[in-house]
C-alpha cells in the first residue's frame, strides 16, 4: 500500500471557490486500489496547515493538477515538496501537463512524473510500483533524457467510481452570489461541481477541451443520480453540473430527469451548454429536474465571429437557444467573448443587437480571447507573432488576442457590455464609462482619464475607438 497525499495550493482561485472535484476521482481511483489517499485544498485549510499534514503524514507520493492560468502556484507546490522531502515522489497531472508536457518536465525539474490525460488508471499503476516504462500515459526523467510512454486508453464512464467526497468539507464550498429559489435561500449552503460527461461534441478554436479528453463521453444517468443521491443524504442540495455537454444527448438528459423525479431527489442546479443542443424537450426535463439557469456559450452575436470560432453554429441557433430556456422558466446566463479573431466595431453592434434580442438574466464576458496552448486560435496567435511557446515559462497566467483591439480597449469594452443597465438603454458602446467601473488596471483608468473628457462628443463606439487608439497610442 502506498501513501498518497493531493494537494489544491493556497492560492488557486480564478473566481469562486470551487471544490477538487478532479482530485476527488483520483482518490476514489486509488483508495479503491488500496492505497491510503488523503486530499488537502490549500484554499480552504491554509498553506500552514497543507504542509503540516504533508510533513507529518510520511507521503510516498505527492501529487497536484497543472491549470495553465494557475501553473505557478502548482509548481510551487512541488518545489517546496521536493525541498521538505527530496524522497517524495511528484506526479503532476491536469490540462496543463496533458498539452505541453515536455516543456512543463523541463522547466520544473521538481516534478518527477508528469500525467497526460485521463489520470484514474494510471495513478493506480503509478502507485502499485509498475515500472514505469509500463505505465501507459506519463512522462518521466530516465538520466537527462525524458521518456514520454504511449497513449492511455480512455475510460468507461460507467467503470469510474464515484469522487471521493467524504474527504472534504462540504461547508466552505458555496455559491458566488446569494441564490433565492421559490423563497429559498441557497447561498449560506454548499455548493458542489459534478460531472455527467468527459469531452465536447464541439471543436470551438479557443477550447483545449477536445486535446485532453479527445472525445465526448457520458456517464450513464443512473449512476450520475446514485452520486447526487449520496450528496443529498449528505446535506447538499445546491449543484454546478459543469461538464461542457451534459445535454448533448437527449435520452440521457430525459432519463436523469425521470430518476431524480422517481427517487424524489429536491435538488437546485445549474448546467454549461452549448446552443445547438437545446430542445424544448430538454429545457422542460431540465426544469423539472431542478434545474434554475443555464451558462451558454454564446460568444458573439456575429455570424463572421461565430465562424472564426469555429462554433459549427448560426446566431438563429443562439437566439432560439435563448427562446426556449426562457419559455421553460429557466435563467439565461450567457457566455460571451469579446474581441476575437474577426471581431471589429461592426461585429461588437451586431453582438450588442443579439443581446438586446434574448435579453440574457446574467452574463459574463472574455474581455479578450484567451489564448490558451492546444488550441487553433493560440497556433494562429504564435504564426501571427503575437507570442510563442516560451510566454508558457513566465510569470504571466496566460495572454489575450490583441491584434483587432488593444487589452485596455478590451477591458472596456467587456466592462461596458456587462453593465446591462447601459446596455439596454444604448445601441452602441460607450468607452466613456471607463470612468465608472473600479479599476484594477492602470491602463484601463489612463484609457478613461483620456476618454472620459470626450463624454458627449465621442458618444459612438467607432469613433470614439480611433480617438482612443491615437491618445494612448495603441492605433491598429
Amino acid at each position: 500500500m502506498s501513501k498518497l497525499l493531493l494537494a489544491v495550493p493556497h492560492k488557486f482561485t480564478l473566481d469562486a471557490l470551487y471544490p477538487p472535484v478532479g482530485l476527488l476521482y483520483l482518490a476514489a481511483a486509488a483508495r479503491e486500489a488500496g492505497h491510503d489517499v488523503r486530499v488537502v485544498d490549500g484554499q480552504v485549510a491554509g498553506e500552514e496547515a497543507l504542509w503540516r499534514e504533508f510533513t507529518e503524514g510520511d507521503y510516498d507520493y505527492f501529487g497536484a493538477t497543472v491549470l495553465t492560468p494557475l501553473r505557478e502556484e502548482s509548481y510551487d507546490l512541488f518545489r517546496k515538496a521536493k525541498k521538505i522531502r527530496p524522497d517524495v515522489v511528484t506526479l503532476a497531472g491536469g490540462a496543463h501537463v496533458s498539452i505541453v508536457p515536455e516543456q512543463t518536465m523541463e522547466h520544473v525539474r521538481e516534478i518527477d512524473v508528469g500525467v497526460i490525460g485521463e489520470g484514474e488508471q494510471t495513478l493506480v499503476e503509478l502507485l502499485s510500483g509498475r515500472s514505469l516504462r509500463e505505465v501507459d500515459g506519463i512522462i518521466f526523467r530516465e538520466g537527462h533524457d525524458l521518456v514520454r510512454t504511449a497513449q492511455r486508453e480512455l475510460l468507461d464512464m460507467a467503470e469510474v467510481p464515484m469522487p471521493a467526497w467524504d474527504l472534504i468539507d462540504f461547508a466552505p464550498y458555496r455559491a458566488y452570489e446569494d441564490v433565492v429559489l421559490d423563497g429559498i435561500s441557497y447561498g449560506e449552503e454548499p455548493f458542489l461541481t459534478i460531472y455527467t460527461s468527459r469531452g465536447c461534441t464541439g471543436s470551438c478554436s479557443f477550447c483545449s477541451t477536445w486535446w485532453v479528453w479527445r472525445k465526448w463521453r457520458q456517464t450513464p444517468a443512473v449512476k450520475v443520480v446514485d452520486e447526487i443521491d449520496r450528496l443529498v443524504s449528505l446535506g447538499v442540495r445546491h449543484f454546478f453540473i459543469a461538464d461542457d455537454s451534459m445535454i448533448s444527448d437527449e435520452n440521457f438528459v430525459l432519463e436523469f430527469a425521470d430518476e431524480i423525479g422517481r427517487r424524489e431527489l429536491s435538488i437546485k442546479f445549474k448546467i454549461a451548454c452549448r446552443a445547438d443542443k437545446l430542445t424544448p424537450t430538454i429545457a422542460d426535463a431540465l426544469k423539472r429536474s431542478g434545474c434554475y439557469e443555464a451558462h451558454v456559450g454564446f460568444e458573439s452575436g456575429s455570424q463572421k465571429v461565430l465562424d472564426a470560432l469555429g462554433k459549427k453554429l448560426k446566431v438563429a441557433d443562439n437566439i432560439r437557444a435563448a427562446e426556449t430556456l426562457h419559455n421553460a422558466g429557466i435563467r439565461v446566463y450567457a457566455l460571451m467573448i469579446l474581441g476575437s479573431t474577426g471581431e471589429d466595431v461592426q461585429s461588437l453592434n451586431e453582438t450588442i443587437d443579439f443581446l438586446n434580442r434574448i435579453r440574457p438574466d446574467a452574463m459574463a464576458t472574455m474581455g479578450g480571447l484567451m489564448l490558451l496552448p492546444g488550441t487553433r486560435d493560440y497556433q494562429r496567435a504564435v504564426k501571427e507573432g503575437l507570442l510563442n511557446d516560451d510566454f508558457w515559462l513566465g510569470a504571466d497566467p496566460f495572454m489575450y488576442y490583441t491584434k483587432n483591439f488593444s487589452r485596455p480597449e478590451l477591458i472596456l469594452i467587456g466592462r461596458c457590455v456587462e453593465d446591462r443597465r447601459h446596455l439596454w438603454r444604448r445601441r452602441l458602446l460607450h468607452l466613456q464609462f471607463a470612468l465608472y467601473y473600479p479599476a484594477d488596471y492602470a491602463q484601463v483608468m489612463n484609457v478613461g482619464r483620456l476618454y472620459g473628457r470626450f463624454l458627449r462628443v465621442y458618444s459612438l463606439l467607432p469613433r470614439g475607438l480611433r480617438y482612443l487608439r491615437r491618445k494612448v497610442g495603441g492605433g491598429r
